[in-house]
């Protein structure tokens, strides 16, 4: 089911098939909101709005609960060294995000962590800490502590990690991805502000809990004038605040900002930045690690209509 909504009314629903064009003028002074259910127990939205810029958003909201999810993050490369000195494979093997889903066969995904690589190789060193099904792939640096963790019974929770924790089975770490600075804690804003990459509005991947425990996946498109503008980390936790969260942090964005969908046919629905011309999609970006949602499909949906681009008119 689609469903399209002006953000001035949240409680009325009308059905829009063919209105992108008109949605991406700038002087449009209103969001307005398309929503499909593609799996069972998610919900994806897709908001287009002009102000305070042009932005193009995408939202996967997730129960966790929902029969049939369950979460996967990029495993290890199997780097026979592990931690130890002279690492020749590093931690993963870059992979873009729809690359990624369609390996695993999973529903949705996302990219996550910040990461490092070897010039004209894959080989990967992930930023802070990574599990993959309760397996360490790379340790905690402490100064990037705050990790979005999915228990082995799927609950979700944004939380800050010490390094006894880690390895250890009471602290229930089993699908984590540590992000760079939290956004939202117990539902109010603690982003910072003021530095020059936030203030340029780059693209941005970010992740948050609801009070009810749902998972919030989000990007935001950027460096894309007139189409996509991207966001500051207050304008991310604000978004995310007025979705229910309680909890969000930040994953990497930029160029490896990327959401995945395989509804049945793998495909990238929000617009990255790297080698952007003309208005289109630009190329996306193989980064060190994604994560992936499995779930069962709706068998009443109906994928939302594409946006116009540049390339397409």
């Amino acid at each position: 089911m689609n469903r399209t909504r002006n953000a001035r009314s949240p409680a009325r629903f009308r059905y829009v098939p063919f209105m992108w064009a008109l949605l991406l003028a700038p002087s449009l002074s209103t969001a307005a909101v398309q929503t499909s259910e593609p799996f069972v127990g998610v919900q994806l939205e897709r908001i287009v709005r002009s102000k305070p810029r042009p932005e193009i958003i995408h939202l996967a909201i997730i129960d966790p609960e929902a029969p049939g999810i369950r979460f996967l993050v990029t495993p290890s490369n199997g780097d026979p060294n592990g931690p130890l000195p002279g690492d020749p494979n590093l931690e993963t093997t870059r992979e873009t995000t729809l690359q990624f889903i369609t390996r695993q066969h999973a529903q949705l995904g996302i990219n996550g962590s910040f990461f490092t690589f070897v010039k004209h190789s894959l080989d990967t060193d992930d930023v802070s800490l990574v599990i993959s099904g309760g397996h360490v792939i790379s340790p905690l640096d402490p100064h990037r502590a705050w990790v979005l963790n999915i228990t082995p019974d799927h609950h979700v929770q944004i939380r800050k990690v010490t390094a006894s924790e880690v390895g250890k089975p009471g602290a229930r770490l089993h699908d984590t991805i540590a992000g760079s600075d939290l956004l939202v804690e117990q539902g109010k804003v603690v982003a910072p502000t003021g530095s020059k990459f936030d203030d340029s509005h780059p693209p941005r991947t970010a992740v948050a809990v609801t009070r009810q425990g749902r998972l919030l996946l989000m990007t935001v498109d950027g460096r894309q004038p007139g189409f996509s503008e991207g966001m500051s980390l207050q304008e991310v936790a604000r978004f995310l605040v007025a979705h229910g969260a309680v909890e969000a942090l930040n994953f990497d964005g930029g160029g490896s900002t990327t959401m995945a969908i395989a509804d049945p046919r793998p495909r990238i629905i929000n617009f990255p930045s790297d080698h952007k011309a003309d208005g289109d999609a630009g190329e996306a970006r193989a980064v060190g690690v994604n994560l992936g949602v499995f779930a069962r499909p709706n068998p009443d949906y109906k994928p939302l209509p594409p946006i116009r681009t540049a390339a397409s008119r």
